[in-house]
């Protein structure tokens, strides 16, 4: 059971960064990351308040877009041998010497710290989860 769907994504989340084609792995990524950060205390009848389903809604869809994010920030560093499709940061002639632009945004510094994307997670689960008691580390 995932915690939504495509058209939730595009028509109250607003997504766009998402395509249809490959949002179910997204989506099942992110669930788990919900799962994980809320001990896994959604259930089908936590989900039947409609507030609170609508909440959790949300909250998958902005771990999905973070996580595809990251993905996309990944495939920037992997740069082939052609270059294609990278964008050329700087260019020098005398022994011919391209740099590409991998980016510099906060997808990209994130890449390789485990803790930062943790974090960074948490902080989107916290802003939609904060005050529901789904993220409280103690016994419910």
């Amino acid at each position: 059971m995932g915690y939504t769907t495509y058209e939730f994504y595009k028509e109250e989340y607003h997504g766009k960064t998402i395509d249809e084609s490959v949002f179910c792995e997204w989506e099942s990524r992110a669930k788990r990351k919900v799962d994980y950060f809320t001990f896994n205390r959604i259930t089908k009848e936590r989900l039947s308040d409609e507030r609170l389903n609508e909440r959790v809604q949300l909250a998958t869809c902005a771990v999905a877009d973070l996580l595809f994010k990251i993905n996309e920030a990944e495939q920037r560093q992997g740069i082939t041998e052609t270059g294609e499709g990278k964008i050329i940061k700087s260019r020098s002639a005398g022994s011919e010497s391209i740099t590409y632009d991998t980016g510099n945004d906060i997808y990209t510094k994130v890449l390789t710290d485990t803790a930062a994307q943790k974090k960074l997670t948490r902080d989107i689960l916290a802003e939609h989860l904060g005050d529901t008691g789904l993220m409280y580390c103690g016994v419910s």
